[in-house]
């Protein structure tokens, strides 16, 4: 098993903005995605490119990164049954143009908080985590999902689970979507013989 974190890479492609001041009272909800249903999602909110000097991509960059937002390409591929298991999908409009928003609900208790290293700040606490475990056996059904440590900022996947059709990191590469990039964070051990 391998997994990854999922960035959008915002040096080449685009990224989307909601076409708000910061002081409205929707700013927050928004641009804050924590793994909690949206039920009251605004929608005479209009999106726009930030960076139109950037590449289009199938996937946009929106502010916090915790919510993938994906084209009607990525819609129509069989990546979008993968979506609806991992969350609550927001159509939303762009400059004209129909885009979605993936809210994450699937948040799983699986990182191995004994095994991983985390950044130790001078009161003791932990902060950033440094290197990655997890409990294989606490895997979700959805091959997207968050952990409770990263609930608002991070969006994850896994692969070499399941059928290669039913991982969202496998049919993104099968269907040449363009915008992510994927961080590795964890690989299952290697097995030594003694």
């Amino acid at each position: 098993m391998k997994i990854y974190r999922i960035e959008v890479d915002v040096k080449k492609y685009q990224w989307i903005m909601a076409d708000i001041n910061e002081d409205d009272s929707n700013f927050i909800d928004i641009h804050f995605f924590n793994g909690k249903e949206k039920n009251n999602w605004p929608e005479d909110i209009d999106f726009y490119i930030y960076n139109t000097k950037n590449l289009p991509g199938n996937f946009f960059y929106l502010d916090g990164g915790s919510a993938l937002v994906f084209d009607q390409a990525v819609y129509d591929s069989p990546i979008f049954d993968i979506f609806e298991q991992a969350g609550q999908i927001i159509p939303i409009n762009c400059s004209g143009e129909k885009l979605y928003i993936l809210n994450v609900l699937e948040c799983i208790n699986m990182l191995d908080l004994n095994k991983s290293q985390f950044e130790i700040y001078d009161d003791g606490s932990k902060g950033e985590v440094l290197e990655f475990h997890f409990h294989e056996e606490r895997i979700s059904e959805s091959s997207i999902f968050k952990i409770p440590q990263m609930n608002a900022s991070q969006v994850l996947t896994y692969c070499d689970v399941k059928d290669a059709s039913d991982e969202f990191f496998n049919l993104y590469n099968k269907f040449n979507f363009t915008g992510l990039v994927f961080e590795k964070l964890y690989e299952t051990p290697a097995i030594t013989s003694p």
